[in-house]
């Protein structure tokens, strides 16, 4: 059984670089393993010792122990202000997708409400059929006390079938 991980192999006298890795017993795709780097925290996402922080007006920023120039606060303030173009852009989407979904939804249950209906016409057919089946074997050892009956079931087949047909008919349109 072959080891995963980092190896050196000699079969059939070639040598593999120590840098390549096996996956499983197979192997499936030579990748180079990648080089291990160390995380380095960045610079301002150190914590040193804590100062007495400068005392700034409510509406000055500060970024790190600076305060924010001008240049930098009116440019974040233009980031939070949404354009109102843009606030009737997104608002119209939304409505848009609302009515997408409930079309969407509406035309969900139309289809399954077919194909409930279509599932109730074909086990009505069944049943039909069977029932013809049996009223023919009872006519044919003279113990079927109605013959009327099973012309009486024949049209009813005939009915089932036809409204199976009307709405094949429907859907094609």
């Amino acid at each position: 059984m072959a080891e995963t991980g980092r190896h050196t192999n000699t079969v059939s006298g070639k040598r593999r670089p120590q840098n390549v890795y096996v996956d499983g017993n197979t192997v499936r795709k030579v990748q180079e393993v990648p080089e291990r780097r160390e995380y380095r925290q960045p610079e301002h996402s150190v914590r040193k010792n804590k100062a007495k922080p400068e005392q700034t007006t409510p509406g000055q920023q500060v970024r790190g122990n600076k305060p924010l120039s001008k240049a930098a606060r009116r440019n974040r303030a233009k980031a939070n202000n949404m354009n109102r173009n843009f606030a009737i852009f997104l608002a119209a989407l939304g409505i848009l997708i609302v009515f997408c979904s409930i079309n969407y939804l509406k035309l969900k249950t139309e289809c399954t409400s077919k194909r409930s209906q279509l599932a109730t016409l074909e086990s009505q057919l069944a049943e039909l059929k069977e029932e013809l089946f049996n009223l023919r074997f009872q006519h044919a050892i003279n113990q079927l006390e109605n013959p009327g009956r099973i012309e009486t079931v024949k049209k009813d087949i005939a009915r089932v079938k036809t409204v199976m047909r009307s709405n094949e008919l429907k859907d094609a349109q």
